[in-house]
């Protein structure tokens, strides 16, 4: 089972090609820590299955403390009793956005989830891409003309999501949208 847990941005609900839907549970403005808090909550001692994998991706958060701070939740990338899997997710960003920080900070935890060094732990930064894609518009022919200015910012982030290990990441992006826009559904299929 595939839980999302996820601020106001992340869409309700997303469709799988099979025709089910991921589960999503949203709290707004919710942080890392409030995301799994309030599951914990909600599920009231109730047991998920064995091997389900529990996402977090909060664009509030992230947009607040910026791609190192969220990265660096270090409480939160355990296994709890070897049989869930908690890990960060990427956020969508539903309404879209024009703040240069988290458009950035979107790209850099993209970067660092698809740069893990155990490749069990990496995020399939081709479906971030993707997604990233059809919402600055790349895909559709739609991209927005303003871009950020290119500079380069070094991050320390965690080399694995369960080691304390970490090292100096540079972030160099060129060409970063200004803006990334509304998803609509026929960008979500």
């Amino acid at each position: 089972m595939v839980i999302i847990l996820s601020d106001q941005s992340f869409p309700p609900f997303l469709q799988l090609s099979n025709g089910k839907c991921l589960a999503v549970i949203r709290i707004e403005n919710g942080s890392l820590i409030d995301l799994v808090t309030n599951f914990f909550e909600i599920l009231g001692g109730t047991e998920i299955g064995v091997g389900s994998l529990v996402l977090l991706a909060s664009a509030n958060h992230l947009g607040s403390v910026g791609a190192a701070a969220y990265a660096d939740e270090r409480g939160l990338r355990v296994r709890l009793g070897g049989c869930i899997d908690v890990r960060h997710g990427l956020p969508l960003l539903m309404d879209g956005s024009d703040s240069p920080h988290l458009i950035r900070s979107l790209y850099e935890v993209g970067d660092w989830l698809g740069n893990l060094k155990n490749k069990g732990e990496r995020f399939p930064l081709c479906s971030y891409k993707k997604m990233l894609e059809i919402s600055t518009g790349t895909l559709t022919g739609t991209v927005t003309a303003a871009k950020q200015p290119e500079y380069e910012t070094r991050l320390r982030l965690p080399v694995s999501l369960y080691e304390f290990e970490s090292k100096i990441w540079a972030s160099r992006f060129s060409d970063l949208p200004a803006k990334i826009h509304k998803l609509e559904s026929k960008g979500e299929e």
